[in-house]
């Protein structure tokens, strides 16, 4: 195999790794963790995490290898759930689904559409990345390694509302494209689309909509690092707020010497004027993965690095930064999260996730460590200025051994999502949690 062809190559090799973990594993698992003591945060006052059993969201359709949960996405009251699907033997392309929350019981959550692609093909992997905004969802489809050619579908709202939803267009950039489609956010009317291979170093592309018409869209912009190395999955993790983005290259070097995180701000709010201002680097000792997953909430990001071995080996860490740390428009570093009860193998920092107090991080638990094991998800809690404390571990309410929980997470700030893509014999699941106002206490969301 040619040299190019090796990044390719990995991503589909984890594929395979998925499909064989999730026929490798016995159905068992260790108990939810609960009962973490956490100071006040805003209003809350002192209390104990308690974390009761959690019933899960599942395709209304669901079947083995469906992979449910290997990307989550929520906006409001709407979850967007991407399933992929990637062995053979299914008859279908991939799909995404979407979930309502009943505005009169915030404990009941409805599927309400199932959305596939107009053209879809076995093995486009349709649903390995998605996000929503408040009339839109953006679905990737990154391809197989046979074609790479990768594309990503606009949904938006039927005419009348409710709860339909149509494809109105389809973004590509044509030819082998890198796996166009691995990682897509959106903003109002700009979405952010990463081809980690492209050409070898990997790009990212913004898309902006025309006028108000979401069938119409123009590519306004081509992302590449200052510093572009091969191999180094630039925009294999992508995320957009207002005017700007923030973007993962977790292989910007050779074993061990880490990965980087990007961010380009939109010149005076200009289509197409996209500007790197800086390079995110944790401090201290390079983090190898670092980038693997990025989010952006304001003047905040948070960068995983699941492979770090700061607590124990592949324990995992996410490191938050901030807009104006250590001066104006200066990005600086704000914390390192790490798990108070961090164990080896566990690679917290594969999945986060911010919102305005809060932050996630999903420990999925590495591959060739599952047995006996499920994963975790980490939430942290801003306590005052500049102070981030653990504040719950979550854990599936019928933990299976291996159903990488943790690999997907979603937040807002009244709401948690974690996916679990091996749940149920690879099925895959999805948990969500709902953040109690005026208290620290965590009650899950529970759905039938």
């Amino acid at each position: 195999m040619a040299a190019s062809d090796s990044a390719p190559f990995r991503h589909f090799a984890r594929l395979l790794l998925i499909v064989l973990g999730a026929a490798l594993c016995p159905l068992t698992g260790p108990a939810i963790r609960a009962g973490t003591q956490i100071p006040p945060i805003g209003p809350m006052t002192p209390a104990t995490a308690v974390i009761s059993e959690a019933r899960k969201l599942t395709a209304s359709d669901g079947k083995i290898y469906d992979l449910f949960g290997s990307a989550v996405a929520i906006h409001e009251d709407k979850l967007v759930v991407g399933v992929p699907g990637v062995v053979p033997g299914r008859d279908e392309p991939g799909a995404a689904y979407v979930f309502e929350r009943d505005p009169l019981d915030p404990s009941h959550w409805t599927q309400t559409a199932r959305l596939t692609a107009s053209d879809g093909y076995l093995f486009n992997r349709f649903g390995a990345s998605v996000s929503i905004g408040e009339d839109m969802i953006i679905v990737g489809a990154p391809g197989s390694i046979s074609d790479g050619a990768g594309a990503a579908y606009i949904f938006t709202p039927k005419d009348g509302g409710g709860n339909s939803w149509s494809e109105t267009a389809k973004l590509s950039i044509g030819g082998l494209s890198g796996f166009f489609g691995t990682s897509v956010d959106l903003t109002g009317g700009t979405v952010l689309v990463g081809a980690p291979v492209k050409e070898e170093t990997g790009a990212a592309y913004v898309f902006e909509m025309a006028g108000d018409d979401p069938t119409q869209w123009v590519q306004t912009a081509q992302l590449t690092a200052s510093d572009a190395s091969p191999y180094a999955e630039f925009g294999a993790a992508g995320s957009i707020d207002g005017d700007t983005i923030v973007l993962g290259a977790p292989h910007t070097g050779p074993v061990p010497s880490g990965g980087s995180a990007y961010v380009f701000q939109r010149y005076q709010g200009r289509a197409g004027s996209w500007i790197e201002i800086t390079k995110l680097l944790p401090a201290g000792p390079a983090q190898f993965g670092y980038g693997t997953a990025v989010d952006i909430r304001g003047d905040t990001a948070i960068v995983g690095s699941p492979n770090s071995h700061d607590s124990a080996e592949f324990a995992g860490a996410a490191f938050l930064f901030g807009r104006h740390e250590g001066g104006t428009e200066n990005w600086g570093e704000i914390t390192r999260l790490t798990a108070a009860d961090a164990a080896s193998d566990e690679m917290m920092g594969t999945s986060v996730a911010i919102a305005e107090h809060f932050a996630a991080a999903g420990a999925p638990v590495r591959f060739g460590s599952l047995e006996g094991r499920s994963g975790v998800a980490y939430i942290f809690g801003l306590i005052a200025g500049d102070t981030w404390l653990e504040i719950a571990g979550v854990q599936a309410s019928d933990p299976d051994e291996g159903n990488r929980f943790g690999s997907s997470v979603g937040l807002t700030e009244s709401t948690i999502v974690v996916g679990a893509p091996l749940a149920d014999d690879g099925a895959g699941a999805v948990y969500v949690y709902q953040i109690i106002e005026g208290s620290p206490i965590y009650f899950p969301i529970v759905q039938n």
